[in-house]
């Protein structure tokens, strides 16, 4: 592809398309993408628990957790992840 053969509607879907991918990988790095975070009934999916169970450990801390506009509770995956392979 040759730059400057490209319309100029061309080149900005361009430019926004490389700015898109690196947002992205800057919010995967920076635990802010979506991917990142899981609801209740995943967290419980992937740790094998009930949801008094997970309210339970939230509380003593076992995980990270973050309200999203103090109405919903998301958890971090990866602090669940290390939780599970940690065997604890």
């Amino acid at each position: 592809m040759n730059v400057a053969e490209l319309t100029r509607e061309e080149r900005q879907m361009n430019v926004r398309a490389s700015i898109d991918k690196a947002k992205e990988a800057i919010a995967k790095q920076t635990n802010t993408h979506p991917s990142n975070w899981l609801t209740a009934r995943e967290a419980c999916e992937i740790l094998g628990v009930s949801l008094p169970t997970l309210l339970s450990g939230r509380k003593m801390g076992k995980y990270k957790f973050v309200y999203h506009n103090h109405t919903r509770i998301y958890y971090d995956k990866r602090s669940i992840l290390e939780y599970v392979t940690a065997g604890e």
